[in-house]
């Protein structure tokens, strides 16, 4: 139809043109019309070829890109999605954890146990979600009293709520379901030795070590109400113990090294500074304090 139109144009201005003459003239016309079609195509296809070529990081200069979170496959159980969280939650990706955990509550129902709010609880927890992990484990212990582990967890949430009244209330009641959960009395220690009253804080310590002789906590715990109370040689016992324990744990370094200060062990005290040195790779708090100590040390 191009064709046509432009044969009789042509026609009109010159009528004696040869049948040759008006194919080439028409053929310049045809091939201008053709690359006026063909221009876009060309445009486009290299649109396409440098979006290929770019590197994802740099098709959006200065905007924030948004993961799309991983689905949660709908073939599993809600046994299967419970373990699935326990399993994110023991890996550490607290995120995958409370996905699988909330779809695993939600999938249960009113039957899901009340160990699934109790994992759950922790992972909020751990991810600084304090008010609503509170409120979750608190279902879990209605749900099932008994369940030890669920009325020290939330027992342990209570305490960094800055509740200690609920937070005692609670860890009774994980020893009441177990009197062998030495944590219980490992959390009960450290609420009494904030409120200052050390003597019954080494009780409840030295009941939690009598359970668990190898909990790193109550050692440590232990060995620092001895230093409040001012019991050294203690407390350097202890805390000596703490570090056989946990001995990449940095302030228990620390606060050994204290102690043998105030011993007079400068050389013990100084190989532990010296510790802290070497082993703080975090913001560099107890470093900074080690080496305070250990200028101090230095000074005549």
């Amino acid at each position: 139809m191009l064709f046509a139109s432009s044969y009789f144009e042509h026609s009109t201005k010159s009528i004696g043109l040869s049948n040759k003459k008006m194919f080439r003239e028409n053929r310049w016309l045809l091939a201008g019309l053709g690359g006026m079609l063909l221009l876009p195509l060309a445009v486009t296809a290299l649109a396409f070829w440098t979006l290929a070529a770019t590197a994802p990081a740099n098709l959006a200069v200065g905007v924030e890109m948004v993961a799309t979170p991983t689905a949660v496959p709908d073939a599993l159980s809600p046994e299967e999605l419970a373990a699935a969280g326990a399993a994110a939650y023991e890996a550490g990706d607290l995120t995958q954890a409370e996905t699988y955990l909330r779809a695993a509550l939600a999938a249960g129902g009113t039957a899901a146990p009340a160990d699934w709010r109790n994992t759950l609880g922790l992972v909020l927890a751990d991810s600084g979600q304090l008010e609503e992990a509170a409120a979750v484990l608190a279902t879990a212990v209605t749900l099932e009293p008994d369940l030890a582990a669920a009325q020290y967890n939330l027992g342990s949430v209570l305490a960094d709520l800055g509740d200690a009244e609920a937070a005692e209330t609670a860890y009774r009641a994980a020893l009441a379901a177990d009197p062998a959960f030495a944590l219980a009395y490992n959390g009960l220690g450290l609420l009494y030795q904030e409120r200052g009253e050390g003597d019954t804080a080494v009780t409840y310590y030295q009941q939690a070590i009598a359970l668990a002789p190898d909990l790193a906590a109550a050692q440590r715990n232990l060995g620092m109400a001895y230093a409040g109370l001012e019991r050294w040689e203690e407390a350097a016992a202890v805390l000596e113990t703490a570090v056989s324990l946990a001995p990449d744990y940095v302030p228990t370094h620390y606060h050994l090294g204290v102690v043998y200060v105030k011993l007079g062990d400068v050389e013990s005290a100084r190989e532990h500074f010296e510790h802290v040195l070497n082993m703080d790779t975090g913001d560099g708090r107890w470093a900074a304090r080690a080496d305070e100590q250990l200028q101090m040390l230095s000074s005549p």
